[in-house]
């Protein structure tokens, strides 16, 4: 889930404050995030710790423009990897 939307293998349209906002969880209260990386169109992939980006790590999220994809992958939970993304469009 990402703010409290299902979403696997997905597509989501976020304005660029719900990017910055972003929270991933699971369905299951025993399997927690805890690590995925982001990957912004024309930026190095940045790795992230936790179930949503920290103040130190929100200038990945100043670069996209309107109309770009970030995606997020490489999930890690406490129980292993989960084979699984999504893909963010960048809306106004």
């Amino acid at each position: 889930m990402v703010n409290g939307k299902e979403c696997s293998n997905c597509s989501l349209e976020f304005t660029r404050e719900q990017l910055k906002a972003a929270i991933l969880a699971t369905n299951s209260e025993s399997v927690k995030i805890i690590g995925f990386d982001v990957k912004v169109p024309g930026k190095a992939t940045q790795v992230f710790k936790g179930n949503q980006s920290n103040q130190m790590s929100q200038y990945v999220y100043r670069s996209p423009y309107l109309g770009d994809t970030i995606s997020i992958f490489n999930i890690k939970t406490n129980k292993g990897k989960l084979d699984s993304y999504i893909r963010v469009k960048l809306v106004k």
